[in-house]
Order: C-alpha cells, then sequence, then structure tokens
C-alpha cells in the first residue's frame, strides 16, 4: 500500500475512533460546536454569494435546484445551513462513514446524498453534476500536497462547466513558511504524518499563496484568494498547543471550465436586478 493511501487510512481512522456518538462526532468537527453550527449560517451565505457573482449572467435569479457538493462534510452542519437557505440539494462527502452516519440521520438533510471518499476523491459523487462544490476547514488538515491536489481536481470534475468552488483554510498572515512549528507543515511540502484534525496541518503563510493559486489553477480559473478575520459569533482563536499563532480564514474560490464573465454587466444590469427583485416583493 503506498503513502497516500496509508495516510488517508490513518485520517479515517482518527475520525472514526471518535464519532461512535453524535456528541463525539461534533467535538471532532469543533470544540465549540453550537458556535460552529451558528457560524454555518454566514459561511453558507458567503458560499452562494460567490457563487452569485462568477455566474454569467449576475442578474439571473438564485436557482433554488441549484446542486451543492460540501466535501468533507463531516455531521452535516453547512449542510444544514445551505437547507436553511432554501437550497435542498446539497450533497455530502467525508472520510468517515461514522460522520455520514450522522448526517444522513438529520431531518434536515433527507433529501441528501453522501459519499464516502478513499481519501483523495469525492466517492461516487458524480461529475459534471454540481453548480457549487466547497470544502471548510477540511483540506488544512491534510499535510500531503499531492492528496490537496488530488481533491482539488476531483472537484472540479465533479462540477459544471462555469461552476464554482470555495475552499476555506486557516491562514497565518504573520508568520512565514519557515516559522511554521513541526509535526505541521508548509503548503509546499508533501509530508505524510502520525497524525491529524490539527495534530498535523498544512499551515498557510503570504509567502505559499503563490502555490496554493499554482495548485488551483489545475482544476479551476479565476482564482480569488479572500483574507478573512474570524466570523462573527465565533470567539477569536486562543493560544494552546495545537494553535500557537493567531490566525484567520482564507476563502481560495475558483472557476471550472469557462470565463466567469464574458463583460462587465455595467450599471443597467445591476438596475435591472433592482427592478426584478422589486417585482418579485410586490
Amino acid at each position: 500500500m503506498n503513502s497516500v493511501q496509508l495516510y488517508a487510512d490513518l485520517q479515517r481512522a482518527e475520525y472514526e475512533a471518535h464519532s461512535h456518538t453524535r456528541e463525539g462526532a461534533e467535538a471532532m468537527v469543533a470544540e465549540r460546536y453550537a458556535e460552529a453550527r451558528e457560524c454555518a449560517e454566514f459561511q453558507a451565505q458567503w458560499i452562494v454569494n460567490e457563487h452569485l457573482r462568477r455566474r454569467e449572467d449576475i442578474t439571473a435569479p438564485v436557482d433554488p435546484d441549484m446542486r451543492i457538493l460540501d466535501f468533507g462534510c463531516g455531521v452535516g452542519r453547512v449542510m444544514e445551513a445551505m437547507v436553511d437557505l432554501g437550497l435542498e440539494n446539497v450533497d455530502g462527502v467525508d472520510i468517515s462513514p461514522a460522520m455520514l452516519a450522522h448526517a444522513a440521520a438529520s431531518p434536515t438533510l433527507h433529501n441528501s446524498r453522501f459519499w464516502q471518499t478513499n481519501g483523495h476523491d469525492v466517492g461516487g459523487a458524480p461529475e459534471g453534476h454540481y453548480d457549487l462544490a466547497y470544502s471548510l476547514i477540511c483540506l488544512n488538515h491534510i499535510s500531503m500536497r499531492q492528496t490537496r491536489i488530488d481533491i482539488m481536481r476531483a472537484l472540479g470534475r465533479a462540477l459544471k462547466p462555469g461552476g464554482t468552488v470555495v475552499l476555506e483554510f486557516l491562514y497565518y498572515p504573520s508568520i512565514r513558511s519557515s516559522q511554521i512549528p513541526l509535526p505541521h507543515v508548509p503548503w509546499d511540502q508533501n509530508r505524510t504524518s502520525v497524525g491529524t484534525n490539527s495534530a498535523a496541518d498544512v499551515w498557510l503563510t503570504p509567502d505559499m499563496l503563490g502555490e496554493l493559486a499554482d495548485d488551483m489553477r489545475l482544476a479551476f480559473r479565476d482564482i480569488a484568494l479572500h483574507d478573512i478575520e474570524p466570523w462573527e459569533n465565533v470567539a477569536a482563536p486562543s493560544d494552546n498547543e495545537l494553535y500557537p499563532v493567531r490566525h484567520n480564514s482564507l476563502l481560495a474560490t475558483g472557476t471550472v471550465g469557462r470565463r466567469m464573465l464574458k463583460r462587465w454587466a455595467g450599471p443597467k444590469a445591476f438596475a435591472e436586478a433592482a427592478r426584478r427583485a422589486g417585482a418579485s416583493s410586490s
């Protein structure tokens, strides 16, 4: 068995060992799960807004039937937030069968489908099927660069032409890659580890942003990076042995296939969008 699969097996075993109960699974997702679930409402809206602004026709109404894929869905906290926005075609992928079982048991996600990844694919999720795919605080737990690239390519294949991807990482703007403490690794390294889920992560630093963009260009175009301070209603990160350096979130976004916009929509298009919105509310 090669090192890539051994590393994936390590990740699966770690999540399975602590996810026998819903409470244990939630603790693996976030130390303060209730706050993380509340934060998911803001995250879901941000992700959808990013997709909407990347459409060729930015004045078109939101399609409630658009198809969405959550990679590293865990117990489904962001999927549930997507459904709360009125978007019910939200599917999930995770490496842990126990996590997937907890997500599938959610009444909110009764319309969702779930697949188990082998650690570097999207499982049985169909290719060319989704309008939007996202992965929040998942790829930063993967220290192997090649595995992250494999996942990004798999997400690209799952998206329709013009589909949007949103990837969230922890971002450390105050340090360089040479200052990252072991066993964590810089973005440009391809290293397995003996731990996962915060015990041995890839730490994204300013001098590695170009490397991140280069890797995303293997599957996407129109790459954009967004440095976001801690989400509203989530306490600022505290100093501890896992995260001894304060961090932000970095949202990396891209589009599959075609260009983001054929032309700038211009003020007339925005006025037309406002007119439609007023007509629909009357």
